[in-house]
């Protein structure tokens, strides 16, 4: 039994990562952007970081995450976190995102 309920988990924890990556809501998207500054830079910040669990396949969608999410770190005083997020923005879609990698 012990066995079977190690493999059963084990094939879960593989399907969990295996997992093909989803499309981000509009809603989560404008989240993210936070455009009208309605959200907090923290509730930015959350909203980003899962569309980018999410992993989305449209780079431009993926890249614009780490790109808003550093924006709002930057607002927190959160140097070191928006320069790695600017640079993985940089890194996923170089031709839309200029950046200056410290």
């Amino acid at each position: 039994m012990k066995l079977l309920t190690a493999l059963s988990f084990v094939g879960f924890s593989f399907a969990a990562v295996a997992a093909p990556s989803s499309a981000p809501t509009d809603k989560q998207i404008d989240s993210c952007a936070n455009d009208d500054g309605k959200l907090s830079d923290a509730q930015a910040i959350a909203a980003c970081t899962l569309i980018i669990k999410l992993k989305p396949k449209d780079v431009l969608v993926y890249g614009t995450a780490y790109s808003n999410r550093a924006v709002a770190e930057m607002s927190l005083g959160q140097e070191a976190k928006a320069n790695a997020d600017i640079r993985e923005a940089h890194r996923i879609d170089p031709k839309d995102f200029e950046a200056n990698p410290q």
